[in-house]
C-alpha cells in the first residue's frame, strides 16, 4: 500500500491498479483498476460472489492482495483515516449494552460498566447528533430497529471523521423509505466533511440516485462511468439484466436505466 501521490493522482484521491485477490486458489478479483476522489460517492455493484467486498477488505488491509493501492493525501498525512460499516454485525436482542456503552466500547474505552462521566456522555450525544440519532443514547443496542442500528453504526464509523468511508451493503435491513433516508444521510455527510465514500450495494435503483460514479464488478471491472452510463450499457444488461429486472419489476425489453 503506497501513501504517496503518483503522477496520475490529482489532489486527494485513491487509485487502485491491477488489484487481484485469490482465496484457496480461486480468483476473487483479477487485475482491476479503480479510482475515487474526495467528495465523491462511488457505488460498486455486481452479482453475488463477484468480489465486491474483497475490494473493501483490500483497502482495509484485511486480506492479502497483489497490485497497488495508492492513497494520495493533500493534507500531508502519512495515511488516510478509514471508516468502515460492515455488511453484518451480530447483536444479541437481550444485550444490556446501551448505545452510549456501545459507542464507548467501539473506540476502546474499557470502563463502560462504571459510571460514564457527564462529559463523555455529552460527547456521545454530539456524535449521535451528526446522524440525527441523539435520542437513542440510552436505548439498548439490541432493541433498535434496523434503521436505528444503522445510524448508530454509522456514527461509530465516522468517529473520528474518516478521509474514506467504506460501506458494505449498508441498507439490507431497511425498507424502501429507510433506504432513501439512509442514502440522503450519507450524502449530507459527504458534503459536510468532504469525505470519499465507497458503497457496495445491491440496491441499484436507490444508490444510482446518489452516486457520482459506478463500477460494475464481476471478478474484474466490467464497465464503469456515471450511473446512467453503466445502467444503460449492454454490459449491465448482460451481467445483471435478468436479476435487476426480476427485482425491480421492470420489463426486459425497456431501456435499462429507464426502468429505475
Amino acid at each position: 500500500m503506497n501513501n504517496h501521490c503518483s503522477t496520475s493522482c490529482s489532489g486527494c484521491s485513491t487509485v487502485i491498479r491491477s488489484l487481484s485477490v485469490q482465496f484457496s486458489g480461486r480468483k476473487a478479483l483479477s487485475d482491476i483498476d479503480l479510482s475515487f476522489s474526495c467528495g465523491e460517492l462511488t457505488a460498486i455493484i455486481g452479482p453475488n460472489g463477484g468480489g465486491k467486498t474483497s475490494i473493501l477488505k483490500s483497502i482495509l488491509g484485511e486480506i492479502p492482495y497483489s497490485g497497488k493501492i495508492d492513497f494520495c493525501i493533500s493534507s500531508g498525512k502519512k495515511k488516510p483515516r478509514i471508516g468502515y460499516l460492515p455488511q453484518k454485525i451480530a447483536v444479541q436482542k437481550d444485550s444490556p449494552v446501551s448505545v452510549c456503552d456501545f459507542l464507548l466500547l467501539s473506540e476502546g474505552y474499557p470502563f463502560t460498566w462504571l459510571r460514564v462521566s457527564k462529559k463523555r456522555r455529552e460527547m456521545k450525544i454530539k456524535q449521535l447528533g451528526i446522524v440525527s440519532a441523539e435520542n437513542l443514547i440510552d436505548r439498548r443496542i439490541g432493541e433498535l430497529s434496523g434503521g436505528e442500528l444503522q445510524r448508530v453504526l454509522l456514527a461509530a464509523s465516522i468517529n473520528p471523521v474518516p478521509d474514506i468511508l467504506l460501506l458494505d451493503e449498508p441498507v439490507t435491513a431497511l425498507d424502501s423509505k429507510g433506504i432513501d433516508i439512509f442514502y440522503e444521510l450519507i450524502c449530507s455527510l459527504r458534503k459536510k466533511f468532504h469525505m470519499t465514500i465507497l458503497v457496495v450495494s445491491h440496491d441499484i435503483g436507490a444508490i444510482s440516485k446518489h452516486a457520482d460514479k459506478m463500477y460494475l464488478i464481476n471478478e474484474k471491472v466490467i464497465t464503469h462511468g456515471t450511473p446512467s452510463e453503466v445502467l444503460s450499457s449492454r454490459d449491465f444488461r448482460r451481467e445483471m439484466g435478468e436479476v435487476y429486472f426480476r427485482l425491480s419489476g421492470a420489463k426486459s425489453d425497456h431501456h435499462v436505466y429507464g426502468g429505475l
